[in-house]
């Protein structure tokens, strides 16, 4: 007897009945196959169609040599079979790859890196006149109150607060020109970073194209 529950439901155990159409909900073990074919583009960017059998596929067998396994996200392209769920959620190589993106750490790109390394030079810089001024004012005999007023103040002053706001402006404008490119950018931090891009190295025939 054939039950239909929501993809959310399949939990590991069940067996999944599958056929051309349809979109396997989670990762699992084929236990019977008849010419069944599934698209993997989604996840490993090969555009054919990957044949699917019961034969045990070798220990270290990357995703795309693992005849006997469906994945979630996959869809079957041809032939109907039935698989028992092995993974699901978080567990899945999808739900892996979505843990990985996520936990990814932010780096910081060249010109926020360039920035942050012209604001400690300037803040050294700014420090070292502020102490010149002090030893001097001091030599000279002036009120020590005045001297570090003024040192404070030049400190103050000479702290380049708009920087980052000119940095910004900078790269929005970007963001701008590549909008009327029709180039949607997600993050502003992006367009600088493709702006230092000189070669870019793709095999993703199932993701960034239409599998032509």
């Amino acid at each position: 007897m054939v039950i239909e529950i929501p993809s959310e439901n399949v939990t590991k155990g069940d067996i999944l009945v599958i056929e051309a159409g349809d979109i396997v909900p989670a990762d699992a073990s084929v236990i019977e196959a008849n010419q069944l074919e599934v698209d993997e583009s989604a996840l490993t960017g090969e555009s054919i169609g990957v044949t699917k059998d019961t034969q045990l596929s070798l220990q270290e067998a990357t995703l795309a040599d693992q005849r006997n396994r469906l994945f979630k996200g996959t869809a079957v392209n041809n032939g109907n079979g039935k698989a028992i769920v092995t993974d699901i959620g978080n567990s899945t190589e999808v739900g892996k790859i979505s843990v990985m993106v996520r936990n990814a750490e932010r780096s910081a790109t060249p010109l926020e890196a360039k920035l942050e390394g012209l604001g400690q030079v300037l803040i050294w810089v700014t420090a070292g006149l502020a102490t010149l001024y002090l030893i001097v004012g001091v030599i000279r005999g002036e009120e020590l109150k005045q001297l570090l007023e003024t040192a404070v103040a030049l400190s103050i002053a000479a702290i380049p607060e708009g920087m980052t706001v000119v940095a910004t402006i900078a790269v929005a404008n970007g963001v701008l020109r590549l909008a009327k490119q029709k180039v949607i950018v997600k993050r502003l931090s992006a367009v600088e970073t493709l702006g230092n891009t000189n070669t870019i190295f793709t095999d993703k025939t199932g993701t960034l194209t239409q599998n032509k």
